[in-house]
C-alpha cells in the first residue's frame, strides 16, 4: 500500500528562518557594455543564431510546412525562433510556424510540449490559433495532480478537454479588477491521486498556463495556490530546490523553477510581492552563492537549459541582480563567445542537441519571459483587432435558377445578371483552395418545349476555382424555361455524395421561386434526401420570392435537408446570403461601452483604437445575434475573433 503523502507545508505552517535573509542592496546595473558587449553583436548574435537554427532544422526537408514542430525540441525551436523574431523576416518559417500551430494536437503531446505550444501561441499573438491555446489550458488544468504538480502526459476522457467554442471570442489581458461576469476555470475530471510530478515537468506547464492567463484565461486562485503551496514544500533548507522532495541536493535549474512558481503562484493568488517573501529571497541567495554561467550549478548537465531557467528568475521576478550577480551580461558574454562559426551553439551537457542548446541559447539572448509586474500605462488607448477563423476549405455545389421569371427586372437590371454576379462574387471570396460546382436549370429548353420539365445540366464539375472559367460559364447561360428544383436535386445527388466522400460540401439552391414542374418529383423529398449526408451542408436561397406559397415550399425543402433558408429580397441580401451559406462570416460588428453608447463599427479584420475601458462587440449572421464582452488596456492588444468553424457546427 502507498505511504501517506508527506505533510503539507503552506505559507501559514512554514518554519522562518531563525532571522530573515536579505539580498544586496546598493548594486549599480553597468549593462552589457560592463562585459564589453554592444547591443549591435547581441543583435547579431541572435539573427545569426535564429537563421541558423531554422537552416538546421530544413536540412531533412520537409513534405509540407506542417512536417515542422513534429517533435519537441522543435516545439522548442518555435518559440524561440518567435521572439528572435524569425516570423517577421523569414516568409518560410511563418508559414511552416502557421501550418504548426493550426494543426497540432494538444491531446497528442507531452506536458513539456503543452506549456511551449501555449508560451508560443500566446506570444506569436495571432488570434486565429487561441482555440488551440484554449485546449491546451484545458489539458494542462485536467492533468494537474493532487499537490499541484504534473507527470510527463496527461490521460483524460475527450469530454473533460474538448471546448464548447464560441462563435465570437475576445483573448486579452484582464486588468487586476477583473471581468465581473467572467467565471474562473475548474476542473471538469477528479484530480488523479497518482499524479505526483517533478520540478521540471511542473515549471513547463506552470509556464504554459501563465501564458493561457496573459491571453485572458482565468483559473480558480485554488489551482494556483496548489502550484504555490507545493513549490514551498518542496524548498530544501539550504534554501534551493531539488528534482523532486526536499532534502535531496539543491541544483541550479531547479532552484530557478522553484523560485519561478513560488513568484508565480503569489501573482495568481493575489500575494505578497514575490521580492517581499523569504522562499523567493533564500532562493535568491542560493543561486547567488552557486552563482555561474558556464555550467548548471551543482548538477553537470542541462547547462543551456539551466541558462534559460536564469533567464526566467531574472526577467519573472523583473530584477537585474541575482544576488551580486548582473545575470544577464554575464550570461550574454558567455553565450556570444560560445556561438559557433555558423551560427548555433551546442553543449554536451544538453546531450549534444544542436536544437535544443540554441534554442534555449535565443531565449536567453532575447529575454523571452515577460514580466510579472511591467508598470501598466492607464487612461490611454488600446486597440481591438478582429479577424475571422475559417472553417474547413469551402467546397460549393451550387445550383442556380435559369428560369423566365429571372428575366424580371430589379434594381435596373435583370434578377439573372444580379444572380450571376452574386454567384461570381463568392467564386471570388472563396479562399485559397477553395472549390465549386455549378448545375443550371431551365437555361436550354423554353417552358412550352419538350423536355422543360427536365432541363438541368451540370455546366461545371467540381473543382478548384477560376474566376475566369466561373465568368465564362455565367456568360454562356440563358434565362428560358421552367424551375425543375425536384429533378436537379435528384440528378446532383450522386455528384453530391462523392464531392462529399471526404470533404465537407455547401449545396447551395438559388431561385426565384417554387417548382413549377408537374412530373411527380416532389422538391421535399428530393430535399430531404440529403439530410444526415456525411459533409453536406444545404441552402436554400430565396431571392425576391413574392408568393406566399413559395416561400413555405422553399422553407419546408430547407428543413427536409436539414439546412438553412435564406431569403434575399435584393442584390445586396443575395451577396450577403450566398457568402453566409459558405462562408458565415458577418459583414458589420457593433461596439458599445459600458453605457450602451456605440463607439464603434466595422468589418471583421478591421483594428479600431479606443480608450481604456470594458466595451461589447456585436453582430449579426443569418438573423442571429452574437455578442462578446472584452477590455481595452491602454497601449495593449485585444483580439476578438469570429470562429466560423463554431457557426457551423450549431
Amino acid at each position: 500500500m502507498a505511504a501517506d503523502p508527506p505533510p503539507r507545508r503552506t505559507k501559514d505552517t512554514a518554519e522562518p528562518p531563525a532571522s530573515p535573509a536579505t539580498l544586496p542592496t546598493g548594486l549599480a546595473a553597468r549593462g552589457i557594455a560592463g562585459v564589453g558587449l554592444t547591443a549591435e553583436q547581441v543583435n547579431t548574435a541572435i539573427d545569426k543564431g535564429a537563421d541558423a537554427l531554422w537552416k538546421h532544422i530544413r536540412k531533412d526537408g520537409f513534405r509540407n510546412p506542417a512536417d515542422f514542430g513534429r517533435n519537441g525540441p522543435q516545439s522548442l525551436a518555435a518559440l524561440a525562433l518567435v521572439h528572435a523574431g524569425l516570423h517577421k523576416r523569414n516568409e518560410e518559417f511563418d508559414r511552416c510556424l502557421r501550418a504548426y500551430l493550426g494543426a497540432v494536437r494538444p491531446e497528442s503531446r507531452g506536458v513539456y510540449e503543452l506549456g511551449l505550444i501555449a508560451m508560443t501561441i500566446a506570444d506569436y499573438g495571432d488570434p486565429e490559433f487561441f482555440p488551440t491555446l484554449r485546449t491546451t489550458a484545458r489539458l494542462l488544468l485536467e492533468g494537474q495532480g493532487r499537490q499541484g504538480t504534473w507527470d510527463y502526459s496527461i490521460r483524460v476522457p475527450s469530454e473533460a478537454w474538448v471546448q464548447p467554442v464560441s462563435v465570437l471570442r475576445a483573448s486579452g489581458r484582464i486588468p487586476p479588477e477583473g471581468m465581473p461576469d467572467e467565471r474562473p476555470w475548474r476542473r471538469n475530471t477528479p484530480v488523479n491521486e497518482k499524479i505526483d510530478g517533478d520540478n521540471s515537468v511542473t515549471q513547463f506547464a506552470l509556464l504554459g498556463l501563465h501564458a493561457a492567463a496573459r491571453a485572458g484565461i482565468r483559473l480558480d486562485k485554488e489551482y494556483w495556490k496548489l502550484i504555490l503551496d507545493e513549490a514551498i514544500r518542496r524548498q530544501n533548507e539550504d534554501g534551493g530546490w531539488a528534482y523532486h522532495e526536499p532534502g535531496h541536493r539543491s541544483y541550479g535549474s531547479m532552484t530557478a523553477a522553484g523560485i519561478c512558481a513560488v513568484a508565480v503562484g503569489l501573482h495568481h493568488t493575489g500575494g505578497e510581492r514575490p521580492l517581499e517573501r523569504q522562499e523567493v529571497i533564500r532562493g535568491l541567495l542560493w543561486l547567488d552563492k552557486h552563482f555561474t554561467v558556464k555550467d548548471n550549478p551543482q548538477s553537470g548537465s542541462y547547462h543551456y537549459y539551466y541558462l534559460y531557467s536564469l533567464e526566467r528568475v531574472g526577467r519573472i521576478l523583473d530584477t537585474e541582480f541575482i544576488g551580486r550577480h548582473e545575470w544577464y551580461p554575464l550570461g550574454a558574454r558567455y553565450l556570444v563567445d560560445a556561438q559557433e562559426k555558423e551560427g548555433l551553439w551546442n553543449s554536451r551537457a544538453d546531450g549534444n542537441d544542436t536544437v535544443l542548446a540554441s534554442s534555449f541559447a535565443l531565449l536567453f539572448l532575447t529575454r523571452a519571459t515577460p514580466t510579472l509586474y511591467a508598470p501598466r500605462k492607464r487612461d490611454g488607448d488600446g486597440v481591438v483587432r478582429t479577424s475571422v477563423v475559417a472553417g474547413p476549405v469551402p467546397r460549393v455545389y451550387v445550383i442556380l435558377d435559369c428560369s423566365g421569371s429571372m428575366m424580371e427586372e430589379m434594381e435596373g437590371k435583370t434578377k439573372f445578371d444580379v444572380a450571376r454576379a452574386a454567384v461570381l462574387d463568392l467564386a471570388r471570396s472563396l479562399p485559397e483552395g477553395g472549390q465549386m460546382a455549378l448545375r443550371a436549370y431551365g437555361h436550354r429548353k423554353r417552358a412550352i418545349e419538350p423536355g422543360a420539365g427536365e432541363d438541368t445540366e451540370l455546366v461545371m464539375p467540381m473543382g478548384p476555382v477560376d474566376v475566369q472559367q466561373v465568368q465564362a460559364v455565367l456568360d454562356r447561360l440563358r434565362c428560358r424555361g421552367r424551375t425543375p428544383m425536384a429533378f436537379s436535386l435528384k440528378q446532383a445527388r450522386p455528384e453530391i455524395e462523392r464531392a462529399a466522400a471526404r470533404d465537407r460540401v455547401n449545396l447551395i439552391l438559388l431561385t426565384d421561386g417554387g417548382e413549377d414542374v408537374n412530373s411527380g418529383h416532389d422538391p421535399v423529398q428530393n430535399a430531404g434526401a440529403y439530410r444526415g449526408m456525411k459533409n453536406v451542408e444545404t441552402s436554400i436561397v430565396g431571392f425576391d420570392i413574392n408568393q406566399e406559397n413559395w416561400s413555405r415550399q422553399l422553407r419546408a425543402m430547407a428543413d427536409a435537408s436539414g439546412g438553412r433558408y435564406l431569403p434575399a429580397a435584393d442584390a445586396k441580401a443575395l451577396n450577403e446570403s450566398l457568402r453566409a451559406a459558405v462562408v458565415g462570416k458577418p459583414e458589420r460588428f457593433i461596439i458599445t461601452d459600458s453605457n450602451a453608447r456605440k463607439v464603434a463599427e466595422g468589418d471583421f479584420g478591421d483594428s479600431v483604437k479606443l480608450p481604456e475601458g470594458r466595451y461589447l462587440l456585436r453582430c449579426q449572421v443569418e438573423g442571429t445575434w452574437h455578442e462578446t464582452s472584452f477590455w481595452v488596456l491602454t497601449d495593449e492588444t485585444t483580439s476578438v475573433v469570429f470562429d466560423v468553424a463554431a457557426l457551423r457546427s450549431r
